[in-house]
This record gives C-alpha cells, structure tokens and sequence, in this order.
C-alpha cells in the first residue's frame, strides 16, 4: 500500500497507529485510546480506492467472485499476505458480502474468521496452523519473518454507501470523501 502518512481520518477522529506491543496493533484517537484495535472497512461508493487497492502490492481477493473465494485460495492469500508482510484486500464490491467473507474463513478453520479479525492470529504463530506439507519450502515457518509480519493488514474494502451495522462495530469504517468538483 502506499505510504499515506501515520493518520487516518476515521469517524470524525483522527486514528494514528501508535505501534505494536506483543504482536498488538496500539490505536490512539487524540487523547482517548480505541479500546479495540479493528482492521478498516474502506467505504468508497465511487469504487476508486478498490481500484487502488487492486493494482498495489498487495494480495487481493475479489468476494464478488467465486474463484477467489474458495477456502483454499483464500488460505493462501491469507499465508502470503502473513509471509511477505502484505496487505490482505477484500473486496466486498456493493453488495453485503462480509457474511460470504466470514463463512469462507470459517471452512478455511474453523474460528479463523475471529481469529483474523481479532488480530489473535498473530499471536504466538498462530497463523502457522494455516500451513499444510504440500506449500512447499517457500512456507517454511522459519520464512515468517517479524520484520514483514508488522506490515501484515486486512483491509475490508466496499462501495455500499452505508454499510450493515454489523460491518461497522467489528471494523473500523473510513469514508472516502471525492472532491466536490469530481476528479
């Protein structure tokens, strides 16, 4: 993803990524800390940032596609993202896909949608769990580097305007705002 600096505007507030404690990501807002870290719901109706999003480096998994959603190919984007500290874009398109999400992770393992979201899945290795004989060397567990596992994200990306209820408590919603006189 590109470097747009250590601030956010999200919900009126300015969210700054403090840093990580024990494998935790520290949110703060101004003087009042966010109780629980979330990973952020991009809310662009124009479709631009998963456009963006799409064309970085970054490991990119289209919901509106049953291709990119089968568990297998999502374990690997999953392990990929965790390997080589990438990005890991769901694309939920204008459609309430979350539970479509949510479900897919469920049959990847069971309790790994709320591990990830939870950001317990970086604890303690847990995200070895994912691997399996056939991955082959280049998922070596001695290949999940700490240095590339802080740039590990999950970024929920829609262009519903207004998102179910459910999406924005487990997520960290941030709207796109386009200027007014259009690109």
């Amino acid at each position: 993803m590109k470097d747009v600096g250590d601030r956010i505007h999200a919900d009126g507030r300015w969210v700054v990524t403090a840093g990580w404690d024990g494998g935790k990501r520290i949110w703060v807002s101004g003087s009042d800390p966010v109780a629980t870290p979330r990973w952020p719901l991009v809310i662009d109706p124009s479709g631009l940032a998963a456009t963006f999003l799409r064309y970085q480096d970054s490991n990119y998994v289209d919901a509106a596609n049953p291709a990119h959603l089968r568990p297998e190919r999502i374990r690997l984007a999953l392990l990929g993202a965790l390997r080589y500290g990438k990005p890991l874009v769901f694309d939920l398109r204008e459609a309430d896909l979350f539970p479509v999400v949510w479900q897919q992770l469920e049959a990847v393992r069971p309790g790994l949608a709320q591990e990830l979201l939870s950001q317990e899945l970086l604890e303690q290795e847990r995200y070895l769990s994912l691997l399996r004989p056939a991955d082959g060397p280049e998922y070596n567990p001695s290949r999940f580097q700490a240095a590339r596992l802080r740039h590990f994200r999950v970024v929920f990306v829609t262009e519903a305007p207004w998102p179910p209820t459910e999406q924005l408590r487990v997520l960290l919603p941030i709207r796109v705002l386009l200027p007014s006189g259009g690109l």
